[in-house]
């Protein structure tokens, strides 16, 4: 009896064994069925293929570069366009099999992003790309809007960020941006009620995004530089600036 135990037992084992890679398989076949239905042929293509492009590359689209985006283009609160271009998916062989192996779309779909600048700003799965002949007048654009919105983040408080939208001065906004990039001597910070948040400056179209780390104190405030394991470097704030930024976060002491 005690054998046949062992054989049921072992047999059960091993059907598992073999079950886990193939519905895991499958599982991630239907998974990936959806870089199908979010495919759109346009019959049109650029110069890369989808695999160059997600692997940081450039690629040329009706006789323009088109290059990556500055960081500060990096705003993901953006309204998606057409679809005006595709990218091939890999020329090797081993790629293309795995993606039939697995059910997977090689190819991308490029689309436009609605922009204010009068610009052309494309879109390929998360990243965006703008002619290289544009840059400058782009960031010129969003450098020099008279407006901005406002949101913040606060760490630490649960595990959902949320966005909280704020009335911030731009004038301040530059005052902290240019405090993180000056060359003052840090300060090093440990306190475990601070408040750590993140102001976030964003265009109104979504776009343009700039964000600046702040650190409240009962009787402080910094912009912050780097943080680790509870440890803070960053640069002090006058009181004036601190009690500002206080007011605007709604920071409570302790």
């Amino acid at each position: 009896i005690g054998l046949r135990i062992v054989t049921i037992v072992s047999y059960c084992i091993s059907l598992v064994i073999i079950a886990v890679p193939i519905v895991w398989f499958g599982f991630l076949r239907m998974a990936n069925h959806q870089t199908f239905d979010d495919y759109v042929n346009t019959g049109v293509y650029v110069s890369s293929t989808a695999s160059e492009i997600y692997g940081g590359g450039n690629f040329n689209f009706n006789g323009d570069l088109y290059i990556e985006v500055d960081n500060e283009i990096s705003g993901f609160q953006i309204e998606r366009g057409q679809a005006i271009s595709n990218a091939k998916s890999s020329d090797s062989f081993l790629p293309n099999m795995l993606n039939k192996i697995f059910n997977y779309n090689g190819e991308a779909t490029i689309y436009s992003v609605k922009n204010d600048s009068g610009y052309t700003i494309l879109l390929c799965g998360m990243s965006k790309y703008y002619r290289e002949v544009d840059k400058e007048k782009i960031l010129n654009y969003y450098h020099s809007l008279a407006e901005y919105k406002y949101n913040y983040v606060e760490f630490g408080t649960g595990s959902r960020i949320e966005y909280i939208d704020m009335k911030f001065n731009k004038e301040i906004f530059e005052q902290l941006r240019s405090k993180y990039e000056s060359d003052e001597t840090k300060v090093s910070i440990t306190d475990n009620h601070a408040g750590d948040y993140s102001i976030n400056q964003t265009s109104a179209d979504g776009v343009y995004l700039r964000n600046v780390s702040v650190l409240l104190t009962d009787d402080s405030a910094y912009v912050i530089s780097t943080s680790s394991a509870g440890t803070y470097t960053g640069y002090q704030l006058d009181k004036k600036t601190a009690d500002l930024v206080k007011v605007a976060l709604r920071f409570k002491p302790n």
